[in-house]
């Protein structure tokens, strides 16, 4: 009998802190499903002697390391939402024996129903030109200074990745994005014969 009520009293107490356990996350709203939305979130993929790395940088960071002006990857002062900029940092370790290829314009985002492609640097830089001939808001902007952060950090329209090598920069996408939901990144890789090789699917829950 001292042992059945011993064992009735842990079950008991189990299920007490459990449910007190339960109510302190309800309350705090920790959901450990769902990553932080101010930090950045990565998913890194592998594939024979390749690692492809591709991590969403939010907006506080962008400005963090790039500066509240001649910023060109935090999203402009706009109403329409399609002029949304979502920023990723690519980064690909090719250890294998051969050679292979990235094209940018190859390179997919789906998410909340909007398929995207990338902007490459010459579209970004013509993205923010008529805004500061323009717009007021960003009258103390310097051009010259923006095109010059486009071109030494978004990835280039091709490129190659010998053995051993490996490429980091920022893939840009511009859309009508939702705040919230899953998105999938497609990074297609190619020889250097222009033959697929392999489709990584990169895969964001915001």
């Amino acid at each position: 009998m001292k042992v059945q009520a011993l064992k009735l009293i842990m079950v008991l107490f189990l299920i007490s802190a459990e449910t007190v356990l339960f109510s302190c996350s309800a309350i705090n709203g920790v959901n450990k499903t769902v990553p932080e939305r101010k930090g950045v979130i990565s998913a890194v993929r592998s594939w024979n002697d390749v690692e492809i790395e591709l991590s969403f940088i939010p907006e506080n960071i962008l400005k963090q390391r790039f500066g509240e002006k001649n910023n060109p990857f935090i999203s402009p002062i706009s109403f329409l939402k399609s002029n949304r900029l979502r920023v990723f940092e690519l980064k690909i370790a090719n250890r294998g024996s051969r050679e292979i290829v990235l094209y940018l314009n190859r390179v997919e985002i789906q998410f909340g129903g909007v398929n995207a492609k990338p902007y490459n640097r010459f579209q970004l830089e013509n993205f923010w030109k008529p805004r500061l001939e323009k717009q007021p808001d960003y009258e103390k902007w310097n051009f010259s200074i923006l095109r010059r952060v486009v071109e030494q950090n978004v990835i280039d329209n091709s490129v190659k990745i010998g053995k051993g090598r490996h490429i980091d920069g920022l893939v840009v996408f511009k859309g009508p994005f939702p705040d919230y939901g899953r998105a999938v990144v497609y990074i297609p890789l190619f020889s250097e014969r222009n033959e697929l090789i392999k489709i990584f699917e990169m895969k964001f829950e915001f």
